[in-house]
């Protein structure tokens, strides 16, 4: 199957979904428990983890971060629709 099938059969162009689904995963991982944030990378597709910094990888499983949903929508809405 396309690496991209998913994205096309969803109307989302492959470009966004390549920034958007990392940005999205980041998201969870960053506001998850540390131990549930280990299982959820686990789970995750080796690249899509290829996509997290060794340190990134390490503050997911070591500490938990309260990030706004409206910071996440707006980072999304600049990288991937120009604002």
């Amino acid at each position: 199957m396309d690496k991209n099938y998913h994205a096309t059969q969803s109307g989302i162009l492959p470009q966004i979904a390549a920034i958007a689904i990392p940005m999205v995963s980041r998201f969870f991982l960053k506001k998850a428990m540390p131990h549930n944030a280990s299982g959820l990378m686990s789970m995750l597709p080796s690249g899509l983890i290829d996509a997290f910094s060794d340190d990134e990888e390490t503050e997911f499983i070591t500490k938990q971060e309260n990030v706004s949903r409206e910071d996440v929508v707006q980072d999304l809405a600049n990288r991937c629709f120009n604002g």
